[in-house]
């Protein structure tokens, strides 16, 4: 490759062999957007300003939705009654009270005596 300049540069020397009139580059930009044609907004320009306005407005929708969401819930927090004091706790001897005619149908059909009852209650185990 360095003969082949080497030999273009002999035969041709470094001399430029064309010349630019002074300042041709300062304007050519506008020279050349003077001479296009001017062309309207295409339809695809359009179409990403609708896609841009329909997703602000899906963006504020989203936003509302959540506020109202979050009233609701809040709204019908509100709204459960809390525990009232006055409930029996569970598994205590006022609330409970079967027979003792009861607890042995219960006994017979499981087949338990009442040492296997003990020992399951006191953890022994059988």
């Amino acid at each position: 490759m360095i003969k082949e300049e080497e030999n273009i540069l002999r035969r041709f020397g470094k001399e430029e062999p064309f010349t630019v009139p002074e300042g041709y580059f300062d304007d050519l930009t506008e020279r050349i957007m003077d001479v296009l044609p001017k062309k309207e907004i295409p339809f695809a320009v359009e179409r990403r300003k609708k896609r841009r306005m329909n997703m602000r407005l899906i963006g504020w929708c989203s936003v509302a939705a959540a506020c109202i969401a979050c009233v609701a819930f809040f709204y019908t927090k509100d709204m459960v009654p809390e525990k009232t004091t006055n409930v029996p706790e569970l598994y205590t001897e006022e609330t409970y009270e079967y027979d003792d005619e009861y607890q042995e149908d219960v006994m017979n059909y499981a087949m338990l005596g009442h040492e296997d009852v003990y020992c399951y209650l006191s953890g022994i185990g059988f």
